[in-house]
């Protein structure tokens, strides 16, 4: 893989960076919604979209981790994932 495409990979991380702030920075400004006829998320399910986002955003950063950690790096950021979004329904 050469640096250009480390490089894109980074710039991908980035927009799911900024799309995750945005979604919880709006969220946490804002009680309700501005723009009628469009759907848009408030709340809770505002904020835990961006946390996603933000999980979501580490996924193309792993191009950086030498050749040998690849694979633990996608595991544990699998595994992560896998916590973030299913051990809230376990707790209940």
């Amino acid at each position: 893989m050469t640096n250009k495409h480390k490089w894109l990979f980074t710039a991908i991380s980035l927009v799911l960076v900024f799309v995750g702030l945005l979604a919880i920075v709006t969220e946490t400004h804002t009680g309700s919604s501005k723009y009628t006829g469009i759907w848009t998320m408030v709340g809770d399910d505002a904020i835990w979209f961006g946390k996603t986002c933000l999980l979501l955003a580490v996924l193309p950063l792993i191009v950086w981790l030498p050749k040998s950690w690849v694979g633990y790096g996608v595991a544990a950021w699998w595994l992560g994932l896998m916590a973030w979004l299913f051990l809230p329904f376990v707790l209940r």
